[in-house]
């Protein structure tokens, strides 16, 4: 039965020590990760004004850009984290191989691209919204501002499909929030493939 080592992301540091074993849901192969409750106290951010640089500092265009570099990196085949999640996934997921590597190689990579980024966060939220105070004027005459603000997030991903990992980070970055992801048993390793990268 062959092991995967299935490592912690926390705040851009790798942890992947005092490993614990789990099964995986067919019982072909098993995964080791390190023991959570040793993290705990580390994985939410205690402080949310700890995300204020990501208001004041960065403003929207910098993460659509960022997300089309990232994009552009994350083909398995130039990437050994997106190979080794494509690889586990041909063992877990369910979809054929030629479907997992249409996700893998196409589909994450162009969600991603700057014209989807800025085209999900024009319709879902409105650009101008995510770098400041919209000023809206109410039926009644009233004025009102509205600026939306990350926040520290819970993502549960589902496992029907590697691409979900791609617009969870799609959605954190615009939102530029606090994420911890829980990543599904039969996809382990794209959402944190992409973190790595």
């Amino acid at each position: 039965m062959k092991t995967y080592d299935i490592p912690l992301l926390i705040r851009g540091r790798l942890i992947s020590d005092n490993l614990v074993e789990f099964e995986g849901r067919r019982g072909e192969l098993t995964f080791r990760t390190p023991e959570v409750s040793q993290h705990l106290a580390d994985l939410p951010l205690t402080n949310p004004t700890r995300l204020s640089d990501m208001y004041d500092d960065l403003r929207i265009a910098d993460v659509v850009d960022f997300l089309d570099q990232l994009g552009q990196r994350l083909s398995p085949k130039v990437n050994p984290y997106m190979q080794e999640a494509y690889e586990l996934s041909c063992l877990t997921s369910g979809l054929t191989p030629e479907i997992l590597y249409s996700q893998y190689c196409d589909a994450i990579p162009a969600m991603l691209r700057a014209a989807n980024v800025r085209e999900v966060a024009e319709t879902h939220i409105g650009l101008a919204t995510l770098d400041g105070w919209t000023r809206h004027q109410l039926l009644d005459g009233r004025v009102a501002h509205t600026r939306p603000f990350g926040a520290r997030c819970l993502h549960i991903t589902a496992g029907n499909s590697p691409a979900v990992a791609g617009i969870t980070t799609i959605w954190n970055a615009l939102t530029r929030s606090d994420a911890l992801i829980k990543s599904p048993s039969n996809d382990p390793l794209t959402s944190l493939a992409i973190g790595r990268t």
